[in-house]
C-alpha cells in the first residue's frame, strides 16, 4: 500500500494551524471594550473554560478516532469550532463567550486535535515519532503568526498593537465630548448660585445637548468596538469550518498490519516488537500515568499562564510589540515542538522534560525581575514559549512509547486532561494573583504567579527522576504485549 504518512501528517498540521486560534485569545480579549464591565478574570475564563473543555474532550474524541478513524472525528471538531466561534460573535456577556468560545469552539478544538496526531504517527516507525508528533503540533503553536496580524486588524489595531485611526478620532471625539460636557455642568453650578433663573435655564439647556453629544460619541465608539469584535469572532469561525473539514478529509490510519519504509529488512525493529499495548483502563491502573500527568499538568499550566496574559505582561514593562510579541512566541512555541521531539528521540523523552521544566523555571524568575527592554522581553517570550511548545511534543511521544499505538488516540486523551486541568488553574490563579496585587497595591502584578510557577516546574523536573525507576519497571512488565 502507498504510504500517505506525509499527506496525513500535513494535513494535521494544517488542521492545528486552524485551531490554534485558542493562542490568538490574548489578542481577542483585548479588544473587549470596558463598557462591558468585565474584570481581569472574566476576561481568562472564556480562555480557561475552552482549555479544560479541550482537554476532556480529549478523551472520547481520541476513543473515537481510534474506533471510527480521524476524518469524521476532524469533521466534527471544524464544524464545533465555527460554530463556537459564531455563537461568541454576538456574545457581549461573559457568560456567552463561555458557552461559544470556551464550551463549542474548546470541545470543537479538542476533537481535531485528537485526530490530527496519532493517524500521522501511524504511518511511521518509533524512531520517527517525536519528529512527526512535533511536526503536527506545530500547526498549533505556530497558527498564532498569521491569527494574530488578522485579530489585531479585524478588531481594529494595527500590528504594533496600537488603535487605527478611525477608533482614534471616534475615541478623540469621545474624550472632547465628555470635556466640554463637564465644562458645561461646571458653568451650570456656578450659574444656580450667580444668576437668575433665566440664565440658569439657558446654562442647563447647554447641558442637556452637551449630555446629548456625549452620549452619541460613547454610543458610536462602543458600536465600533463590538462590530470589531464580533466581525473578528465571526470570520474566524466560517473560515475555519470550512478549512478544518476539508482538510479532515485527508486524515487516514495505515490498514492493520502496515509496516512504515524505514524498518528493518523481515519486519519491526527490536524496539517496535518490544512495544507496550495497553488499553485505558490499564494505564489508569499504572503509577506511570499518574506521574505523567502531574509533569504534564505543570508544565502546560505554566506556560498557558504566559501566552494567555503575554500582551498584559508587556503592558506592565510598558512593551508595546502588539503582534509581533505574539507571533514570535509562536514561532517559539512551534520550534519547541519540532526540536524538543527530534531531541527526545536520540536522548529520550524523560531527560528532555527535565531540560525544559527547569529551563522555563529559570525564565519564570528572569520574568519576576521586570523586564523593560523590549529585545530582551521578545527573547525571553520566545524561549518560554519554545519550552511551553516542547511538553506538546514529547509527552505524546513518552505516551506511544509507554501505552503503545493501538489505543494512542484514547490513552493520550487521557493524559492530556493534564493540560486541560493545568491550562484552567494556572491562568485563571494568575488573574485573581493579579486583582489582589491591583487592590493592595493599586498596581497589577503577575509576581506572585511567577514564583509559583517556577516551584511547580521544579517539582515536576525532580519527578522526572521519579519517573525513571517507574518507567523501567513499567517496560519490564508490560513489553512484547503488543
Amino acid at each position: 500500500m502507498q504510504n500517505k504518512g506525509w499527506v496525513v501528517t500535513f494535513a494535521g498540521i494544517g488542521i492545528n494551524l486552524a485551531l490554534g486560534v485558542l493562542y490568538a485569545w490574548s489578542v481577542i480579549k483585548k479588544a473587549i471594550p470596558s463598557e462591558w464591565g468585565w474584570s481581569d478574570a472574566d476576561k481568562a475564563l472564556p480562555y480557561s473554560i475552552a482549555c479544560i473543555v479541550f482537554a476532556v474532550v480529549m478523551v472520547p474524541a481520541g476513543r473515537l478516532q481510534d474506533r471510527i478513524g480521524p476524518r469524521w472525528v476532524a469533521t466534527a471538531g471544524g464544524i464545533l469550532t465555527g460554530i463556537g466561534c459564531i455563537i461568541a460573535s454576538y456574545a457581549v456577556t461573559v457568560l456567552w463567550f463561555v458557552i461559544g468560545f470556551g464550551v463549542f469552539a474548546g470541545a470543537g478544538i479538542g476533537l481535531g486535535y485528537a485526530a490530527a496526531t496519532p493517524p500521522a504517527v501511524k504511518w511511521f516507525s518509533a524512531r520517527k515519532t517525536g519528529l512527526i508528533a512535533g511536526l503536527v503540533v506545530a500547526g498549533f503553536g505556530l497558527a498564532s503568526v498569521y491569527i494574530s496580524p488578522l485579530a489585531n486588524h479585524l478588531t481594529g489595531f494595527t500590528l504594533t498593537g496600537k488603535p487605527v485611526p478611525e477608533v482614534v478620532e471616534l475615541a478623540r471625539a469621545e474624550a472632547l465630548a465628555e470635556k466640554e460636557y463637564r465644562t458645561a455642568r461646571e458653568f451650570a453650578d456656578l450659574t444656580r448660585a450667580e444668576l437668575s433663573g433665566f440664565d440658569v435655564a439657558i446654562a442647563l439647556q447647554d447641558v442637556e445637548d452637551k449630555d446629548i453629544v456625549r452620549k452619541d460619541a460613547a454610543a458610536k465608539l462602543l458600536a465600533l468596538k463590538e462590530r470589531n469584535i464580533h466581525r473578528t469572532l465571526f470570520f474566524f469561525g466560517i473560515g475555519f469550518l470550512v478549512v478544518v473539514t476539508l482538510l479532515a478529509q485527508l486524515l487516514e490510519a495505515p490498514p492493520p498490519g502496515f509496516q512504515p519504509a524505514d524498518m528493518v529488512p523481515g519486519g519491526m525493529r527490536a524496539a517496535d516488537a518490544a512495544a507496550v499495548s495497553l488499553g485505558p483502563s490499564e494505564i489508569l491502573r499504572t503509577p506511570l500515568f499518574y506521574i505523567l500527568w502531574a509533569m504534564y499538568a505543570f508544565a502546560a499550566g505554566a506556560g498557558l499562564m504566559i501566552i494567555g496574559n503575554i500582551t498584559t505582561i508587556a503592558k506592565l514593562g510598558k512593551i508595546e510589540a502588539g503582534f509581533i510579541l505574539v507571533a514570535l512566541l509562536a514561532v517559539g512555541n512551534a520550534a519547541g515542538r519540532i526540536v524538543a521531539g527530534m531531541l527526545s528521540d536520540r536522548i529520550g523523552r524523560l531527560w528532555t522534560m527535565c531540560i525544559i521544566f527547569l529551563f522555563q523555571a529559570a525564565l519564570m524568575i528572569v520574568l519576576r525581575t521586570g523586564l523593560t527592554d523590549m529585545t530582551a522581553f521578545i527573547i525571553v517570550s520566545m524561549l518560554l514559549g519554545f519550552n511551553y511548545g516542547a511538553c506538546l511534543s514529547v509527552f505524546p511521544s513518552a505516551v506511544k512509547d509507554n501505552f503503545g499505538l493501538k489505543n494512542f488516540g484514547i490513552n493520550y486523551g487521557l493524559v492530556f486532561t493534564a493540560w486541560g486541568v493545568g491550562g484552567f488553574i494556572f491562568p485563571l490563579a494568575a488573574g485573581k494573583m493579579f486583582e489582589t496585587a491591583k487592590s493592595s497595591t493599586g498596581t497589577g502584578s503577575y509576581n506572585t504567579a511567577y514564583l509559583t510557577a517556577a516551584a511547580v516546574l521544579v517539582l515536576a523536573s525532580a519527578l522526572t527522576f521519579a519517573a525513571r525507576g517507574i518507567e523501567k519497571k513499567h517496560k519490564a512488565r508490560f513489553a512484547g504485549n503488543a
